[in-house]
């Protein structure tokens, strides 16, 4: 049911066309251009979180993805990583304001399974 390629790493869903893209974070400018044959970019995995070096680097990525999408399709970011530094960009943005309808942020631990 999928096909998958090493170069680039993606996952292609055959009776769809969707794709699942690998890409890794060392230039965020690389995955600014993303466009896709079917369908559209609407969620981003980023795992390892905390590997973005900066919040204007998330800002180039969250951007990029920005678009009109049909009725009843949403863009979402999921992020995930292991604890992080007090003093990381992505705890000042995330965990330091309360929760709204377009945030949801949790901390989990091993006990949680």
């Amino acid at each position: 049911m999928w096909n998958f390629t090493v170069v680039p790493l993606e996952a292609t869903y055959k009776p769809t066309g969707q794709k699942i893209y690998f890409r890794g974070l060392d230039d965020p400018l690389k995955i600014t251009s993303i466009t896709v044959d079917k369908g559209f970019v609407n969620l981003v995995w980023f795992e390892e979180a905390y590997e973005i070096k900066s919040e204007e680097a998330f800002n180039k990525i969250d951007l990029s993805i920005r678009g009109e999408l049909p009725d009843g399709y949403f863009k979402q970011i999921i992020m995930t990583f292991n604890p992080w530094s007090e003093h990381c960009w992505i705890k000042k943005r995330f965990f330091d304001v309360p929760n709204t309808d377009n945030k949801l942020a949790l901390t989990t631990t091993y006990k949680c399974n």
